[in-house]
């Protein structure tokens, strides 16, 4: 989809639970050491935490009723680390420095008290995942799961680690034993689905997010992913009202953009605008929203206002990248709106980064493609979209790049076209 990573959501760093029936993950019902006045808080808590954490609201809530339990049991390290998952996925959300500092603290004053506990070891990683410190974040995961074999989202947490660094038997091994442990956690199905999709597996990963919405129905990030994979295998017209759907849930900027770019794809170009420019006032600092506009701008004939939303998405995304530099996504996509932006040093320096790091993905090597597409070095543009097609690159995703029209006529392209799927 035009949208380069549209299909994850920005609020998939909680974990989740039923609120009364999974006691898989409320190991605080008993024998948790909480009185039961403060366990009443906890566990209200843990619901807005991880049944109701697609919004900002949801994770306030949830700061405020841990809060409320440590006015009980002040010393908890199972309340402090709670506290500091909950401050962390803000943190991811919103960006706000006192969240970050806020976890830190929670997070420091529980591992003082009770380095063994599990769940000190999960805040810890999903502050890391946070900062896109995977191995960090798989060391802590593992030292979760040494104390509690059957937590099972921090089963799924590790399957992402794995998937992000290219793992796929161990992944794949991680995630069956989350699904095993927690069948019907919609959070859990999100995870599995954001790991086939990964790997470029669009039609598995599009199982998963809908298995997630019929689990919640009233998830926008379930409905938003589900659209994402139908776009991903070109199946655009059926996207469009699931993210209508998605929209009427909660409107965000990732499902308004994607749906911008359903619109782009079925040629109605004026619809796509208005719905780029309303997910760039929804998250401005989000680069491919801008690149989006941009590529938007470009149909209708406006350059000069094309090369200024190219210019903005670059400089958003550097900036992000900067604060993650082990973040090898945010690289990539410096690299293409740096070469949409005619920063042609910028996005060499950019790209080779991601491919020197090895990582060879499809989502990469593809964004590679079009970069040195756009830098005129046709054969490693060629190079590149082989490999990804050979990972699994879609032709919906290649045909989803304007910039590969120069190469209508090259035969190299059409043969590499013909073998995508």
């Amino acid at each position: 989809a035009r949208a380069r990573r549209p299909i994850v959501a920005a609020a998939l760093l909680v974990a989740v639970a039923a609120a009364a029936a999974a006691a898989w993950m409320f190991r605080g019902e008993t024998g948790n050491g909480l009185p039961q006045e403060a366990n009443v808080f906890y566990e209200r808590g843990l619901h807005y935490l991880r049944e109701e954490a697609e919004t900002t609201r949801s994770l306030d809530d949830a700061i405020v009723f841990f809060n409320r339990a440590l006015e009980i049991r002040p010393d908890s390290p199972l309340l402090l680390a709670s506290l500091g998952e909950a401050q962390w996925v803000r943190f991811e959300r919103t960006g706000e420095d006192a969240s970050r500092t806020a976890a830190r603290e929670a997070l420091e004053r529980a591992a003082e008290r009770a380095p063994e506990l599990a769940e000190v070891h999960y805040g810890e990683a999903v502050g890391y995942m946070v900062e896109s410190d995977w191995a960090n974040a798989r060391r802590e995961l593992r030292d979760a799961l040494d104390r509690d074999p059957d937590f099972a989202l921090a089963w799924a947490r590790l399957g992402e680690t794995c998937s992000r660094s290219g793992d796929y038997a161990g992944a794949l091994k991680a995630f069956e034993r989350a699904v095993t442990l927690a069948p019907g956690n919609f959070r859990v199905l999100i995870y599995r689905g954001e790991f086939h999709e990964r790997f470029a597996e669009y039609d598995a990963a599009a199982d998963w997010y809908r298995k997630a919405a019929e689990v919640k129905p009233d998830s926008r990030t379930a409905w938003s992913n589900y659209a994402a994979m139908l776009m991903q295998t070109g199946r655009f017209d059926e996207a469009v009202p699931v993210l209508e759907r998605a929209i009427a849930i909660e409107d965000r900027a990732v499902p308004e953009s994607n749906l911008g770019t359903a619109l782009y794809m079925l040629g109605r170009y004026d619809e796509a605008e208005r719905h780029y420019l309303r997910a760039t006032e929804l998250d401005p600092e989000t680069g491919v929203h801008w690149a989006n506009l941009g590529d938007t701008y470009i149909v209708l004939g406006r350059a000069a206002a094309a090369h200024a939303a190219y210019a903005r998405a670059a400089e958003v995304t550097r900036a992000r990248a900067d604060l993650k530099p082990d973040d090898l996504d945010l690289r990539a996509d410096e690299a293409l709106y740096c070469a949409k932006a005619s920063d042609a040093p910028c996005a060499r320096a950019a790209i080779e980064k991601v491919l020197r790091s090895g990582s060879d993905t499809a989502a990469h090597l593809l964004i590679g493609a079009v970069v040195y597409n756009l830098l005129e070095r046709d054969d490693t543009s060629l190079d590149l979209l082989e490999r990804a097609v050979k990972l699994g690159a879609s032709r919906a995703q290649i045909e989803a790049y304007p910039e590969f029209s120069r190469f209508a006529s090259n035969p190299r392209f059409r043969e590499i076209l013909s073998r995508s799927s």
